[in-house]
């Protein structure tokens, strides 16, 4: 057999390689941000939904099930409990009188505590019986509406801008997409205007008509110096 010596290397690696591991933990300390803002957020529609919306009336509400989808992302199933630990649901509650749509609204949110986020809500929920063949969690409400977000610039509302950086400022920016919960998310990095290290993370948005292109919406926002 000839013996074919290589005459030099086959391909180069780029030097941004070395940052791998900084990529990684700033993707990692991001989605456990994104997580606690999440389980908030689920622990605000709880309220919300209870109370119709009015944050000054009294709720009763301290633990709520979830269930595990085969893709890891956790389901509402409007079942909780009340803070003397009786067992409850949204159709049985009074004031709540869409029971049903209340669940979907919930589910917006609840999905997004999944295997990407479950160091954040693992210490948050415990172990119920099998439902329907499926892993059931009761998460603690009250720890969850205690988590710290403060640190955490976050913002949640429309941003729609397929075609270019989300802002159209600063440069050396690096993205990806992901597929998260059958979603599309698209998360960019690199430094704003002004000089601001920024860490932004997109859902793609429902098409609302046929023939629409897609849009953007901003779901996580995190600046750092």
């Amino acid at each position: 057999m000839t013996d074919h010596r290589p005459c030099g290397p086959a391909y180069q690696i780029p030097a941004s390689l070395l940052a791998a591991h900084k990529e990684v933990e700033v993707l990692a300390k991001a989605l456990d941000r994104f997580g606690r803002a999440m389980a908030v957020t689920v622990a605000a529609a709880v309220r919300d939904i209870l109370t119709g919306f009015d944050r000054a009336a009294p709720f009763d509400a301290a633990h709520l099930e979830l269930v595990e989808s085969t893709d890891g992302s956790l389901w509402a199933t409007g079942r909780y409990w009340t803070t003397v630990g009786e067992e409850r649901t949204f159709a049985t509650t009074p004031g709540v009188h869409d029971a049903s749509k209340s669940v979907d609204e919930l589910n917006e949110w609840a999905p997004y505590l999944d295997s990407s986020t479950s160091r954040v809500w693992g210490p948050l929920v415990s172990k119920l019986p099998v439902v329907e063949g499926r892993t059931a969690y009761r998460l603690d409400l009250v720890q969850a509406a205690s988590l710290d977000t403060s640190k955490q610039p976050l913002t949640i509302g429309p941003r729609f801008d397929e075609h270019r950086h989300p802002d159209g400022e600063g440069d050396g920016w690096t993205s990806h997409m992901r597929m998260i919960n059958d979603r599309v998310h698209l998360f960019y990095y690199g430094y704003d205007a002004r000089g601001y290290q920024t860490f932004r993370a997109y859902a793609v948005a429902p098409i609302r008509r046929p023939g629409a292109d897609p849009s953007w919406r901003l779901i996580h926002d995190l600046y750092t110096d």
